[in-house]
């Protein structure tokens, strides 16, 4: 699905709404054979997918829910993105190769992963060293048919208080002033041909970008972005 600046706005505005309702927690473990037999991406508010799940088990409601919401809000995420000058869309929604490609460039076509940060990560470390974070992304994510060494730009949500994951992924004004910079940052450094900001990642004789994008609450409860710069 592709939006435009008023299904993102509607969107972006029910999603922050409804967070509070969503769970927290997976009802089982993600994976590809349970996930294609939903059809639950075609429901396009909370109620009518309640509605669906009337006969499946609470395990199944957890998971289903909570995965409806996180696709909606990549929905968005990837909108801040290719609504941005310099980024092009992939018109072809459903493949799992790349979202978004970078002033033209082929070499520079990413997937866009929406995700936390890890229990027992410490921001400042993954910051500082962000490869490790990356390392990580790669190694435990994206399993089965989801799993590739694809280009990835990962925003990471991270709170200092507990059960606010979905509060910060819906903290999509945010999310615009932090892809905005990010985006102007490196069209700056890719047209006046100086270091782009992606680290390199090796996986068994192959190499891929990536960066992250942080989004963060800290103790005073303001919200907050950073990047790394290499």
């Amino acid at each position: 699905m592709i939006l435009n600046q008023e299904k993102y706005n509607k969107l972006s505005e029910y999603l922050a709404n409804i967070q509070e309702t969503i769970p927290l927690r997976w009802g089982r473990i993600q994976n590809d054979k349970f996930d294609n037999k939903l059809k639950i991406y075609n429901y396009d508010n909370l109620n009518d997918l309640n509605f669906a799940l009337k006969e499946k088990s609470e395990e199944e409601k957890l998971y289903i829910k909570r995965r409806w919401f996180l696709q909606k809000c990549s929905l968005c995420d990837e909108y801040i993105f290719y609504s941005t000058e310099g980024v092009l869309k992939n018109k072809n929604y459903t493949s799992k190769d790349w979202d978004i490609e970078f002033f033209g460039n082929e070499n520079l076509r990413f997937d866009i992963k929406s995700t936390r940060l890890p229990n027992n990560f410490s921001f400042r470390n993954c910051f500082n060293h962000p490869e490790i974070l990356i390392d990580y992304y790669y190694k435990n994510q994206s399993k089965e048919s989801r799993y590739g060494l694809q280009n990835r730009l990962f925003i990471v949500h991270h709170s200092a208080f507990k059960n606010r994951e979905g509060f910060l992924r819906t903290s999509f004004k945010t999310k615009e002033k932090a892809v905005k910079k990010y985006i102007s940052e490196l069209s700056y450094n890719y047209f006046e041909k100086k270091s782009v900001n992606f680290i390199n990642y090796y996986q068994e004789g192959k190499t891929a970008l990536s960066n992250i994008v942080f989004i963060i609450e800290d103790l005073k409860k303001r919200i907050r972005y950073f990047y790394p710069k290499y």
